[in-house]
């Protein structure tokens, strides 16, 4: 996070973000994994993921 960020957060600004992001990753991998149709389809899976990241 400091080097996407810059000097625009300080460090424990940083350090929460990187928490809150990786927090959030698991949990989009969890939700997937327990409410997706089976046979899960990793492509959509990369897809949705890219498509949040755009958002940030």
């Amino acid at each position: 996070m400091r080097q996407l960020c810059g000097d625009r957060l300080d460090a424990q600004a940083a350090d929460d973000l990187a928490v809150f992001l990786t927090g959030g990753g698991a949990s989009f991998v969890t939700t997937w994994v327990a409410e997706c149709a089976d046979p899960l389809d990793p492509e959509a899976f990369t897809d949705d993921d890219a498509r949040s990241c755009d958002q940030m």
